[in-house]
């Protein structure tokens, strides 16, 4: 006989939420997994099915059949759970004899041979019932699912567009649609995913991780790669990011996350950080997953370093601060220990950058971040100072020089090696003298300055008494 979770929890079938929960606990104090291990796991399943609203909707169906086979369809259900198909087919030929009228078995006997891989015998039990006419939901549902089993992807694909016209607001159709798009023909999903949104925004609430592949698949371009997409619209990664909060929204309140999609998140993080755009997204989701029990030590690595790039990205949206003051920023939040690439990011401060530009962006950073300012306080505080700033020049500008011939030297190196994309045939040694000179001339070079003329700061002294102190 089959199991009904109501009963183990001791409640109606109109129980709410709490009531559940209180139910669940009362039970588990005289029933624990020391004194009633087997007691224990039909208590632990009755509530897990009950307080989740996706699966106790699917369980309640089990009531919709008559009362005389209602035991037979919970026994179903209970060895299809455990996957033991073979005695359900059993049970579900027996009733039908009995019950020959009943789609309801029909249809659970076609679900269990399609489970236990028979697909010709499951196709053949699903057209039975659907030409009986007015077919459900259910049954439409599982003649698409048969027909994907067995490799007939055009015929399936017929179906659930069939389906989606017939009853265009069942999510399930939509969410089962999506599902089998997004394997067969990923460069249809983001079009499947836009007709499902203009009917209902929740389409996909059930199986939510479809709005983060829908986000994903939108960045890439479909799976084709990001230079298929019009990169100078930014309507793409506005919906892109719509789609990454519908997710998260969902996600930050899920208490039953898999494995599974915890790496799949994981795993795609990479893709999505190169676009400042997605910084709301990344702020909310970031917190998740460190919380997971999922995490390993690998991912708390990557964590922080996905948070480093998450500030880069918020220095970037604000479109008053140079960029190079965010690159600064990740330098040493990462605890990075080239100086060559600090000195890099200096020297182009100092002589490449526009003047007040770098002078107005420092003081935002001082203002708005001043946990990031102090990071590199010293040299900012120089740069602001203008008789520190000429002093500056003449320390860093054989520093420049230096790095400037080191990347002479690799760029030289690249070519004679054949590590570039130009040959050696292609350059001679005049030529490549000749490339780095104009690179030379970006420098933004102070004029040489008479120790007794008047300081280019405008104080109105002598440089000597002035700046040139």
């Amino acid at each position: 006989m089959g199991v009904n979770y109501y009963d183990v929890l001791k409640i109606g079938r109109d129980a709410d939420k709490i009531a559940i929960k209180r139910a669940y606990f009362s039970e588990v104090k005289t029933c624990t997994p020391d004194k009633d291990p087997e007691g224990f796991k039909i208590l632990r399943a009755a509530y897990e099915t009950l307080s989740n609203d996706k699966k106790r909707k699917d369980y309640d169906k089990v009531f919709e059949v008559s009362s005389d086979i209602q035991d037979e369809i919970l026994t179903v259900y209970d060895f299809m759970k455990h996957n033991q198909y073979k005695r359900a087919i059993d049970v579900l030929t027996e009733l039908l004899v009995r019950k020959p009228d009943s789609d309801k078995a029909r249809f659970l006997l076609a679900k269990a041979y399609l489970q236990s891989g028979k697909t010709g015998k499951a196709d053949t039990i699903c057209n039975e019932v659907m030409q009986r006419g007015n077919p459900d939901s259910e049954i439409m549902l599982l003649s698409a699912q048969i027909a994907v089993a067995r490799g007939y992807k055009k015929k399936a694909e017929e179906k659930f567009k069939s389906m989606a016209s017939q009853k265009p607001l069942e999510s399930k159709f939509w969410i089962a649609y999506a599902n089998f798009i997004l394997s067969v023909k990923k460069y249809c999903f983001s079009d499947i995913c836009r007709q499902a949104m203009a009917l209902s925004e929740d389409m996909f609430v059930d199986d939510y991780m479809l709005y983060f592949h829908a986000a994903c698949v939108n960045y890439t371009g479909g799976g084709l790669g990001r230079l298929f997409k019009d990169s100078t619209n930014p309507e793409s990664d506005n919906e892109t990011l719509w789609y990454l909060l519908k997710f998260v929204d969902i996600f930050a309140r899920d208490n039953n996350v898999s494995e599974s999609m915890y790496d799949c998140i994981m795993g795609n993080m990479p893709l999505l950080l190169g676009e400042k755009t997605f910084v709301p997204f990344l702020e909310k989701v970031l917190p998740v997953l460190e919380n997971s029990r999922f995490k390993t030590e690998d991912d708390e690595e990557n964590i922080k370093e996905l948070k480093n790039i998450i500030v880069c990205n918020k220095l970037r949206l604000n479109e008053h601060l140079h960029d190079i003051f965010a690159d600064m920023t990740y330098y040493f939040l990462g605890k990075n220990t080239d100086k060559d690439d600090l000195h890099d990011m200096e020297c182009y401060i100092i002589f490449v950058g526009d003047l007040e530009q770098m002078r107005s962006s420092i003081r935002i950073l001082k203002d708005e971040y001043p946990e990031y300012f102090k990071l590199n306080s010293r040299f900012y505080l120089d740069f602001l100072n203008n008789k520190k700033r000429m002093s500056m020049q003449d320390k860093y500008f054989s520093i420049y020089q230096r790095l400037l011939n080191k990347q002479k030297k690799i760029a030289g190196d690249d070519i004679f090696s054949g590590n570039s994309d130009y040959s050696a045939g292609d350059f001679d040694e005049t030529l490549l003298e000749s490339f780095f000179e104009e690179m030379e001339t970006f420098i933004r070079e102070m004029p040489k300055i008479g120790r007794n003329e008047p300081c280019p700061c405008g104080s109105g002294k002598k440089y000597k008494r002035c700046c040139g102190m």
